[in-house]
């Protein structure tokens, strides 16, 4: 009897792995008509707009500026976000957005169907948020067993739309881990935008775009009343009681952080945004924000600046990058074995740790306390970028992305200068192999275990590697 359940789940995961992976194999190249249509100057030339932007490190300040921008929201919010969680950050944003909805602000909100999956058990917040008249809720591509082809597929934005004005594109989820700097969390970045003056084609407008083309297609996204299977409506009330409280408290002791600000005074102002996505559909993509990405680099006189998780490329991507390093000199920053928390990132890079730095690249690694989930580029000294794409197949072939491409050397500037918080203390990797610390301190090692579970990830599932 027990070999005969050991069967059946061990058929039952081979067909998981094979069903959920086969729908990805096909890694798809950048179509002759999108290489055509791509116009480099775009992001150079003026748009008509005034558009103020702010790069934003720390967690808390993420945190406190985006519900800062909910609570002084007066006709619409539009968020999307890969991951939002209901721990102490997210139940904050969630008494936000309740407090929105009441005084009649319309919310569209669209979160992958990883959140309901992380948040089985909480599940029912999302359906007292969506109880609102004036709140509307779609999950994109639910997870299901049952659809293993479902399992992969996933929507990794993180952004957000205010009042047809203000936006914030970045890498952060909604969660403790990203929006706080208590216990374990990570190192990220967002950006802030202002728009005093609306043009055609600008930021905002392009990002309302991209939403709803999202948001209004059935075939991939489903309300959350059908999505959230395991919830029920009848904790409503006491639900959104304890969000009112929640919501209160914190006015109360911190109501600094929900006064409104004088954004064109306190940002700066940028010459040109432009955003950069990857298809919509759910299976295999066309590598769009790669194949752009690169275009910018190899427009590069001075130099480039790249900040990832970890580094997880095929041909491609290791030539591209080794193409970019010849040209013009690149940094690569990215989470060394001790300090990243992906597995298979740590696994590559230990693997492959003569082909990384055979890149030709000016490899740093991160040092600080804990991981960095940041992903960031600058090139030259007037152009810079922010959003969720890390440099992994994943990221290139699979999953949805954004990247927020900005023109401005003032604002290229600050990015540089919040770069070196990471970097002037990072561990950079010499031509023999050898580590320094650029700050002398002592140079932080991964453990054995941690060694050996990655590098035996990476070797047992390397086929799979562009699903991680």
């Amino acid at each position: 009897m027990k070999t005969k359940i050991l069967r059946i789940l061990l058929g039952f995961l081979i067909y998981i792995v094979v069903f959920s992976s086969f729908p990805y194999i096909r890694q798809k190249n950048v179509s002759n008509k999108f290489k055509n249509d791509f116009d480099i100057s775009r992001f150079y030339k003026k748009d008509g707009s005034c558009t103020y932007a702010q790069i934003i490190r720390e967690n808390d300040k993420a945190r406190i500026e985006k519900i800062r921008a909910i609570d002084n929201a007066q006709d619409k919010i539009m968020l999307s976000n890969y991951r939002f969680l209901i721990d102490n950050t997210g139940e904050k944003f969630m008494a936000s957005l309740v407090a929105a909805a009441k005084r009649g602000v319309d919310i569209d909100i669209i979160l992958d169907g990883n959140t309901l999956f992380m948040n089985l058990g909480k599940n029912n917040y999302y359906l007292a948020l969506d109880s609102f008249p004036n709140v509307h809720m779609k999950i994109y591509n639910p997870m299901s067993l049952l659809k293993p082809r479902s399992l992969m597929g996933r929507m990794h934005d993180k952004y957000m739309i205010v009042d047809d004005g203000i936006a914030f594109v970045g890498g952060r989820n909604i969660a403790d881990r990203f929006m706080q700097t208590t216990g374990k969390y990570t190192y990220d970045w967002d950006v802030l935008l202002y728009c005093d003056k609306r043009s055609k084609n600008d930021a905002i407008g392009q990002l309302k775009k991209y939403f709803y083309d999202i948001y209004d297609n059935g075939q991939r996204n489903k309300d959350i009343k059908k999505a959230a299977i395991f919830a029920n409506d009848r904790k409503n009330k006491e639900i959104l009681d304890n969000l009112k409280t929640i919501y209160e408290n914190d006015k109360i002791n911190n109501l600094d952080n929900y006064k409104n600000r004088d954004y064109p005074n306190t940002l700066i102002k940028v010459s040109r945004v432009n955003l950069i996505a990857n298809p919509i559909n759910v299976y295999s993509k066309e590598p769009q924000v790669f194949y752009q990405i690169i275009e910018l680099m190899k427009n590069a006189n001075k130099s480039v600046d790249i900040h990832t998780p970890y580094f997880i490329g095929n041909k491609l991507m290791y030539d591209s990058l080794k193409d970019i390093s010849k040209k013009v000199p690149t940094r690569l920053f990215t989470n060394s074995p001790a300090s990243g928390v992906n597995t298979a990132g740590n696994g590559e890079y230990i693997v492959h740790k003569n082909k990384i730095k055979n890149l030709g690249v000016n490899l740093l690694e991160n040092e600080k306390d804990f991981s960095y989930h940041g992903k960031a580029f600058t090139i030259d000294d007037n152009l810079s970028a922010v959003g969720s794409f890390n440099w992994d197949m994943r990221s290139t072939y699979i999953d949805t992305e954004l990247m927020l491409v900005i023109e401005g050397e003032e604002f290229s500037k600050k990015v540089k200068d919040e770069f070196s918080f990471y970097e002037k203390d990072a561990n950079k990797v010499l031509e023999n192999g050898d580590k320094i610390n650029l700050a002398g301190k002592k140079i932080t090692k991964a453990s054995f275990v941690k060694k050996f579970i990655s590098i035996m990830f990476i070797i047992l599932f390397y086929p799979l590697r562009f699903l991680f």
